[in-house]
């Protein structure tokens, strides 16, 4: 843990709830006729940074029929979450899925580069070519990768920040003096009100605000943290993850954080952010 004062104590009990783990379902591999050319699964996810210029996602292809080799046709379609169709410009796949002798599985790269928009989904359908890969209903013909490049964002200042989760022993003499109080790189997202704090409990972890378009009738702005990393380990526990939705009011956002680890929850602090001006929210 690396945070930003030389005497940092947790200011909550360490009293763990312990959850259930979660299971990933995986496809079945069905054994077909012909060669029984199938996707190992209808769906995938690729987050892609916001600074690389050109990325490869790889998707697995799986066959039943090992003998000699094989080429199976394979088109793309690009569409967003509502179904209507994109420019592909932006992405490269190959047309062939090839398989050498004796091989049961064959990789296809598609090949991203950074003409998408940053904070957008696209949704790249792919399809085997029926005719030479399917005998079976059962077979996965088709698959849908999700990828998403992320935001890019611009510094906007510094701002404080207070968090009741840690508090700092400021005068050295081990005991807590109140909550910990940090100078915080405050950036914001071009394409969106999503505010990010630099390295905010350690360094290399940031930590995202999102920000409701739209005011409530007292003009207070919903914000969420999704679930996400903010340290390396707590107290031997692990990465650590915060998530939790409060308000944001006069350049001020106040939120209550729950703190998670593999193995339960620290339980919930009130954090505060005062953003370095008034309101960036447009």
């Amino acid at each position: 843990m690396n945070i930003k004062k030389i005497s940092i104590l947790l200011a909550l009990p360490a009293a763990m709830l312990f959850s259930a783990c979660e299971q990933d379902n995986m496809g079945e591999m069905y054994d077909l006729t012909t060669q029984g050319v199938s996707f190992g699964a209808t769906s995938q996810n690729a987050s892609l940074p916001s600074e690389y210029t050109t990325e490869t996602i790889s998707v697995e292809v799986l066959r039943s029929e090992t003998n000699g080799a094989a080429s199976i046709g394979l088109s793309f379609t690009v569409i967003d979450d509502d179904e209507n169709v994109l420019p592909s410009t932006g992405f490269q796949v190959p047309a062939t899925v090839d398989f050498a002798d004796g091989e049961f599985t064959a990789t296809v790269n598609i090949t991203v580069d950074n003409t998408i928009t940053p904070g957008m989904n696209y949704n790249v359908v792919l399809a085997l070519d029926e005719t030479q890969a399917i005998a079976d209903a059962a077979a996965m013909t088709q698959k849908v990768v999700t990828v998403f490049r992320d935001y890019t964002f611009t510094t906007i200042g510094m701002g404080t920040y207070i968090s009741t989760f840690f508090v700092a022993d400021y005068d050295g003499d081990g005991k807590a003096d109140g909550p910990l109080i940090m100078e915080v790189e405050v950036q914001k997202a071009d394409q969106a009100n999503i505010y990010k704090v630099v390295d905010l409990y350690e360094t290399g972890y940031d930590v995202r605000f999102q920000v409701a378009d739209e005011p409530d009738s007292k003009g207070r702005y919903r914000v969420t943290v999704a679930r996400q990393a903010a340290l390396s380990d707590l107290s031997g526990y692990g990465t650590t993850y915060v998530a939790g939705s409060g308000l944001l009011q006069n350049g001020v956002i106040e939120i209550p954080l729950e703190f998670t680890v593999s193995a339960g929850s620290f339980g919930s602090a009130s954090e505060t952010l005062y953003l370095p001006t008034e309101s960036m929210v447009e």
